[in-house]
């Protein structure tokens, strides 16, 4: 996975957290200014409480986004990028 957390170009810890916390959004995509395409998708049996729960410990990490982008499958999220 090549993409630089500090350059804009992908989901900051703000995206992810609005996101998680819309029970009704199913996925957000972020066009980046290189022009790749990038996607973090709730899987089919994303549950909230499980998400929180597993994320509780590096909730105030500076690099949350970074840490939950990287393990995604773990906390029941798809991240992917095109282009």
């Amino acid at each position: 996975m090549d993409v630089d957390f500090f350059s804009g170009e992908t989901f900051s810890g703000k995206d992810i957290d609005n996101f998680i916390l819309d029970e009704n959004a199913r996925a957000m995509y972020v066009i980046g200014n290189n022009g790749k395409w990038y996607v973090l998708r709730k899987s089919d049996d994303f549950n909230w409480m499980q998400f929180q729960m597993k994320t509780l410990d590096i909730s105030d990490a500076d690099n949350f986004n970074e840490q939950v982008i990287k393990a995604a499958n773990n906390y029941g999220l798809t991240y992917y990028h095109k282009g």
